[in-house]
C-alpha cells in the first residue's frame, strides 16, 4: 500500500474526528433528537467524503463522484440547521426542513441520465460546481445574516455567537473565492481542483471547526429542549396566562406586587441558572405576558433584562464562594456554575455590578472575618 500524502492524512484525521464528534454529540447532548439528527447526518456526509478522497483510485468514476456531487447540495442546508439549532432550543420541523434538500434530490433524478450518458456527465461538470458554490455561499450567508441578528437579539452577551459567526464568514470567503477562481483559471483543472482537494478541505475545516466549538462552548449542546406549540389535532395544554394591558402604570401597589411574585420565582426556581434564560421563560414560569415581566423589571428595578438576571448570577457566584462544597473550585468555574457562559461576559458582568474584579471582591470578603476594614 502506497503511503499517505498529506492531504490524505489531513482527510484521515479529519473524519476520525468528525466520528469523535458524531459519538459525543449523541451520547452527551440533551438537545432534541431532530437536532442530533441533523448534525450527525451532516458530520457522516463529511466523513464519506473524506474518506472517499483517502481510498479513491484515479480515473473516472461517475457514480460515486455524482453521489458526492449531491451530498454537496446537501452542505449549504445542513450548516444552516446545524446554526439554527445551535442559536434556539426550540423543536426543529423535520418536514419544513426536508424543502432545503430538493435541489439535492433533483440532482440525484438528473445523475441517472448522466450515468447512462458520460459525455453529458462530462458537459456539466463546470455548470455542477458552479451550481455547488453558488448554493453553499446562498445558505452560508443565510447562516451569517442568522447568527448576526441572533447577536443583535441577545445584545453580543454570548461569546460562542461571535465564533459561529467567524467560521461561517472564513467558509463563505473561501467559496466565494472558489468562485472567482472558477471564473480566472482554467476551467477544467479547477473542475479537478475542486473535486479533489477543495471540497476535502471544506469539510475538513467544518469538522475541525465544529470540534474546537465543542471543546470551547460544551454547555451550548446540553442545553434542554423548549417544548414548541404542536400542530395537530389535538391541541397542547398551554399554562393559563393572565392578560394585562400593556400601557397603563401600575396602581398604588401593585407594581410592588409584581415585583415580589417576580423574586419568588427567581429565587425558587433559579431560572438564572440558565445561560440562555429569555424573557419568554421567566413569563411562561409566572403564567403572565412577557411584556408585564418586561415592565415590572424596567420600572421596579431601573434595569433591562439582562442586567437583571446577571445581578442573580453574581450573588449566586458570591454565596457559591462561601460555599465549602465549592471550595475547591475556580473562579471561572464558580462562574459556569453561577449561569455565566464566559469568562469575558463573567468579568465584565461582576465589575459593572459590584465596581470591582471578582479576584478583588473575594479576597476583600474572605478577609472580613479576620478584622479587616472593607
Amino acid at each position: 500500500m502506497n503511503s499517505l500524502n498529506w492531504f490524505e492524512i489531513l482527510m484521515l484525521f479529519g473524519a476520525l474526528q468528525g466520528v469523535l464528534l458524531i459519538v459525543a454529540i449523541n451520547r452527551f447532548s440533551k438537545r432534541q433528537k431532530a437536532a442530533n439528527q441533523i448534525f450527525t447526518a451532516f458530520l457522516i456526509s463529511i466523513v464519506f467524503n473524506s474518506s472517499w478522497e483517502i481510498w479513491r483510485s484515479s480515473g473516472e468514476m461517475i457514480v460515486m463522484d455524482g453521489i458526492r456531487n449531491a451530498i454537496f447540495f446537501l452542505y449549504g442546508p445542513f450548516y444552516y440547521c446545524c446554526v439554527q439549532s445551535l442559536l434556539t432550543t426550540q423543536l426543529i420541523d423535520k418536514k419544513k426542513w426536508l424543502i432545503h434538500t430538493v435541489p439535492s434530490l433533483i440532482y440525484s433524478g438528473l445523475l441517472f441520465f448522466m450515468i447512462q450518458n458520460p459525455g453529458l456527465w462530462r458537459a456539466s461538470q463546470v455548470l455542477t460546481v458552479v451550481l455547488v458554490l453558488v448554493h453553499g455561499i446562498l445558505y452560508l450567508w443565510k447562516s451569517y445574516q442568522l447568527v448576526v441578528n441572533y447577536r443583535k437579539k441577545t445584545l453580543n452577551t454570548y461569546p460562542h455567537l461571535k465564533y459561529l459567526q467567524t467560521i461561517t464568514m472564513l467558509a463563505g470567503l473561501f467559496l466565494l473565492a472558489s468562485l472567482v477562481a472558477l471564473l480566472i483559471v482554467d476551467t477544467a483543472y479547477f473542475v479537478v481542483l475542486f473535486n479533489r482537494y477543495l471540497t476535502g478541505l471544506i469539510g475538513s475545516f467544518v469538522i475541525y471547526s465544529l470540534a474546537y466549538f465543542a471543546v470551547l462552548f460544551p454547555e451550548v449542546f446540553k442545553l434542554p429542549i423548549e417544548k414548541a406549540e404542536t400542530k395537530d389535532d389535538t391541541p397542547a395544554p398551554t399554562p393559563e396566562v393572565i392578560q394585562v394591558p400593556s400601557k397603563p402604570r401600575f396602581k398604588g401597589d401593585e407594581l410592588q406586587i409584581w415585583k415580589t411574585k417576580l423574586e419568588e420565582v427567581m429565587n425558587s426556581s433559579k431560572l438564572y441558572l440558565n445561560p440562555t434564560l429569555a424573557l419568554n421563560d421567566i413569563a411562561n414560569e409566572m403564567k403572565i405576558d412577557k411584556l408585564l415581566v418586561s415592565r415590572v423589571i424596567n420600572e421596579g428595578y431601573q434595569l433591562n433584562f439582562y442586567d437583571f438576571v446577571n445581578t442573580y448570577r453574581v450573588e449566586h457566584f458570591i454565596q457559591l464562594s462561601q460555599d465549602k462544597q465549592y471550595q475547591h473550585y475556580t473562579t471561572l468555574a464558580l462562574a459556569y456554575e453561577a449561569g455565566f457562559n464566559a469568562k469575558s461576559t463573567f468579568h465584565k458582568v461582576f465589575k459593572k455590578i459590584k465596581n470591582t474584579t471578582p479576584t478583588a471582591y473575594l479576597k476583600l470578603i474572605n478577609e472580613k472575618p479576620f478584622g479587616a476594614s472593607a
